[in-house]
């Protein structure tokens, strides 16, 4: 088990990471990375035969803080949004090449990455390691899970009830290090004073409800003990899989919550035009600056999403996939 705290203007954090009651390996990282003008927090969930796995999430945290601590972090959500992209995609490269290098056939990892800059927070996921907020005592999801799962549920092929006895639950639809480079899925939200962010990994929710994490975050102000809390409640649920938290419960200069506010949810990160923000002051033109009433126009998109029509071709997809070794299987 490695447990970590710090307190890191505006908030305080803690992460916990465990092996769990059936595997040896811990295949799980996490990083808590103060950078100049931001917080950098990641869980990396590792796959792969071995070894393999618990490099390749390793490697993955490693370069996600090279690639990102030696840059002031852009005050806006555009700029956060493409200095993370790079990062993640940075991170895949450096897997990948490890991967070849050494012969770790399937190795590679999910990410759940955050940049908190100020009030705002952006989110870049690959995978199926997920991101929560708890505000006024309510909890949202903010990721998506990028599983096969997660899209037969969306498409109305399963429900939520059978995903604990779904056979493939555990096949992920990209990873960093496999295969090409992977579409990372950037969403934002807009933060409060005293809200809690959680990052975790599927040890962590795929054996406690969403529910009993709510709980156990409203039980704990201080987050070490909810770190400690949740990885007990996965332990204690069958602990089959490495169990990894990172809690952050945002102090400082934010706003309050309104009365009414709705927790956020996912919500993805559009970008405005497909070049570069001009960050570096004294450059060429103005920086890019986010519009907040244009944001707040954009309302949160909530889990689970409509039934697509084809809803039977992830299916054939998967089947075609697996037997070509195009998925991630953890």
């Amino acid at each position: 088990m490695m447990c970590s705290h710090s307190e890191t203007a505006p908030s305080v954090v803690a992460s916990l990471s465990d092996p769990g009651l059936i595997r040896e390996q811990n295949q799980d990282s996490v990083l808590v990375h103060p950078l100049d003008s931001a917080l950098l927090l990641a869980v990396c969930d590792g796959m792969g035969g071995g070894e393999g796995g618990e490099v390749a999430s390793q490697l993955a945290v490693t370069s996600l803080l090279h690639g990102l601590a030696s840059m002031e972090a852009p005050d806006n959500l555009e700029g956060l949004g493409r200095a993370l992209d790079g990062a993640i995609l940075g991170a895949h490269e450096v897997v990948q090449s490890m991967a070849r290098e050494r012969r770790l056939r399937g190795a590679g990892t999910t990410a759940t990455v955050a940049l908190v800059r100020g009030n705002w927070l952006v989110l870049g996921q690959v995978g199926d390691s997920r991101a929560y907020l708890l505000r006024g005592g309510q909890l949202g999801r903010l990721t998506r899970d990028q599983s096969l799962a997660q899209q037969l549920v969306e498409q109305g092929v399963l429900q939520p009830s059978e995903l604990a006895t779904f056979e493939h639950s555990n096949v992920i639809l990209q990873a960093v290090g496999t295969g090409s480079p992977p579409v990372v899925d950037l969403t934002w939200a807009e933060l409060r004073r005293e809200d809690v962010l959680l990052l975790c990994s599927d040890g962590l929710w795929g054996e406690v409800t969403d529910e009993e994490i709510g709980r156990i975050l409203r039980e704990h102000d201080e987050p070490e003990a909810a770190c400690e809390a949740l990885v007990e409640a996965a332990k204690g649920a069958g602990g089959s899989d490495n169990i990894s938290c990172v809690v952050a419960r945002l102090k400082g200069h934010l706003p309050t919550i309104s009365p009414g506010e709705r927790v956020p949810g996912y919500r993805k990160l559009m970008f405005q035009d497909p070049a570069p923000p001009v960050l570096a002051e004294g450059a060429s033109g103005a920086p890019y600056r986010e519009d907040p009433a244009r944001l707040a126009r954009e309302e949160p998109v909530d889990l689970p999403m409509r039934r697509a029509p084809w809803w039977w071709a992830p299916l054939a997809l998967a089947a075609l996939a697996a037997g070509a070794g195009l998925l991630g299987w953890r």
